[in-house]
């Protein structure tokens, strides 16, 4: 098996999108880089599927020595989708180096999760959702899955989300996300059911809105709870207040489209 670098764009950067590379930075010349190899070759067989070894001979790669600013050999750099995650230096036993690729290699949950996060933000959600949905059966308590299907589920199913993020106590770091949904995803499922609302001059914009919600249009979302704020705060218990500030929240105040709508938002809500 040959672990000597052929092309670092497609060797290293490419291969870390689909499995963490671990790069050996030696020479020929260097003693410890002769002692360090053949362990990393051994861990490498060891763990096929897990992880790769990329070596490169920092004497005919002058040119990625100096980009990575290669000082000592042999030099250890873990790359992951693209970037180093974890580096070291110098000769170690294959114990240590395991204990230290347990530490730092990430794990298939963590990157299906990366996976997942990046389709959503490309709008992707009907794409990120069975991912999430298999992390959840792998891992149920993972409360950071459970908040992004929920997400996904705006479009398809809100009115499961409820009961998907009953488990996140408040206690936790994403409850107040998790509670932000709920109330977004009540108003989602008034476009399902319009019989729900009562008749009022508010009716019209909470159900544009709630179509809004199911189609990820936040600014539309903001612009009718608006218009029904203006001809009815208290409608239907609030609702135009409750998923306002709950979608606020949610996106965070630096989300564009908060910086765009918040005064408007918190001047009617206000007045």
């Amino acid at each position: 098996m040959s672990f000597d670098v052929a092309n670092f764009e497609l060797d290293v950067i490419e291969k870390s999108n689909e499995l963490p590379v671990l790069v050996d930075f030696w020479a020929p010349w260097c003693g410890p880089c002769k002692m360090l190899t053949p362990t990393l070759e051994t861990l490498a067989e060891k763990n096929v599927g897990k992880w790769v070894l990329i070596k490169v001979n920092t004497e005919e790669h002058q040119d990625l020595a100096e980009k990575y600013r290669i000082m000592s050999i042999p030099a250890v750099k873990l790359f992951h989708r693209g970037k180093v995650i974890a580096e070291f230096n110098g000769a170690k036993p294959e114990r240590e180096i395991q204990s230290w690729l347990d530490q730092f290699l990430p794990s298939p949950q963590a990157d299906d999760l990366e996976k997942a996060s990046d389709l959503i933000k490309d709008n992707k959600h009907k794409e990120a959702a069975p991912i999430l949905e298999s992390i959840l059966q792998k891992t149920p308590e993972n409360e950071n899955a459970m908040v992004m299907l929920a997400e996904c589920w705006l479009e398809s199913a809100p009115e499961k989300i409820k009961g998907l993020l009953k488990a996140i106590t408040p206690d936790s770091d994403t409850y107040d996300r998790a509670q932000a949904l709920i109330h977004i995803a009540n108003l989602a499922t008034c476009s399902g059911s319009p019989d729900s609302l009562k008749e009022g001059p508010a009716k019209i914009a909470v159900l544009d809105a709630a179509k809004a919600v199911r189609m990820y249009d936040w600014e539309s979302v903001i612009q009718n709870l608006v218009k029904a704020l203006e001809k009815d705060r208290g409608y239907q218990d609030e609702i135009a207040v409750k998923s306002g500030k709950g979608l606020f929240q949610y996106l965070g105040i630096r989300h564009p489209i908060v910086d765009r709508n918040y005064r408007l938002w918190s001047s009617t809500v206000n007045s």
